[in-house]
């Protein structure tokens, strides 16, 4: 989802599984409009506004992908592992339904993001925006119900879900997006984002 204020000139997109219902009500309250849903397109009178991009660890946002899709709808298959295997073989038949998000980026977005905001330092991205200087009472309810005690959060243990051949299978498909967004090839070894 690419949303934007014309008022702060900035363009701020959530792409699939990264924190975009956490980020909603937060670009609500500073009157961003949406300009796409998940296509991620910057519109043409918007390309010089400050580009905000959030992102997630790849790892994790497999994770998050598979319990949306797998688990909260009791799909085939229910096994990490092989829904991972399957998913990732995917690509290769159907390239525009991409889980590399700086390939699709690459082909969508020629603009270099300005700020990144991690899903797993959200709070800490979020106040680096150049338009928050708001401390009002209300945004800090915002942030608290949204951010600080985020229903949405995973808070996923990588090893109950990898080991090193699945880690490495899904690095060798997503390496482009480990090396773009500057995550660590073995942060699965650390337990969670």
């Amino acid at each position: 989802m690419i949303n934007y204020s014309d008022k702060h000139r900035v363009l701020w997109a959530t792409p699939r599984r990264t924190a975009t219902r956490s980020c909603m009500p937060i670009q609500k309250y500073f009157g961003f409009k949406v300009a796409g849903q998940h296509e991620l397109e910057i519109p043409k009178d918007k390309e010089d506004y400050f580009f905000v991009l959030n992102t997630r660890n790849p790892y994790d946002r497999m994770i998050s992908i598979y319990h949306l899709f797998c688990i909260n709808y009791n799909l085939i298959p229910n096994n990490f592992n092989n829904w991972i295997r399957e998913k990732l073989m995917e690509e290769t038949k159907y390239p525009n339904q991409t889980l590399n998000y700086q390939i699709f980026l690459k082909n969508k977005i020629t603009k270099t993001p300005d700020l990144l905001i991690r899903v797993e330092n959200l709070y800490s991205d979020i106040l680096k925006l150049p338009f928050f200087n708001d401390d009002s009472d209300a945004l800090f309810d915002i942030i608290n119900d949204n951010i600080l005690t985020n229903s949405y959060s995973s808070g996923y243990n990588y090893k109950e879900y990898y080991d090193q051949d699945l880690a490495d299978y899904v690095y060798s498909y997503l390496e482009e997006d480990f090396v773009y967004f500057n995550y660590n090839k073995d942060s699965w070894k650390h337990g969670t984002s």
